[in-house]
């Protein structure tokens, strides 16, 4: 039992690790981007950490920690980033309604190389409905 415990937060730890660099204090709005199939649940509870597809094969491993991606960048480009195949909702998260802790997303740490600000940062804990805003609804 001990053991599995030690293992199971040696994981946690690495993989938070891989996932995310600094901490940061976030602007008051950051935005979230979601498959439009998401807008009820999230509208109902929240957002919720989660694992999705392109996040397993960012970390390379099949026990990444949920997490909940977010961008600084009011800027519909960085928000959308290289997913633009999928019906997306773009959510505004109000960071003075929530009292999460925000960190630098690691996976855009390559932006310095070529001179650019990484504008995208990670959560692992929850974020209430009360907290979020559909700003661009996917027809």
């Amino acid at each position: 039992m001990i053991t599995k415990l030690i293992k199971f937060i040696e994981n946690f730890k690495w993989d938070k690790d891989n996932v995310a660099s600094d901490n940061i204090i976030p602007p008051q709005f950051v935005y979230h981007l979601s498959d439009k199939e998401n807008r009820y649940n999230i509208l109902q509870k929240g957002l919720k950490p989660s694992v999705g597809e392109s996040y397993k094969s960012w970390t390379n491993t099949e026990n990444s920690i949920p997490a909940i991606f977010a961008t600084i960048s009011r800027n519909y480009n960085d928000i959308i980033g290289s997913v633009e195949n999928f019906p997306s909702d773009i959510w505004q998260i109000d960071t003075l309604k929530i009292n999460n802790e925000w960190f630098i997303d690691k996976h855009f740490e390559f932006l310095k190389e070529y001179g650019h600000r990484n504008p995208h940062i990670v959560t692992f804990d929850p974020i209430s409905n009360t907290a979020i805003k559909l700003v661009h609804k996917q027809k």
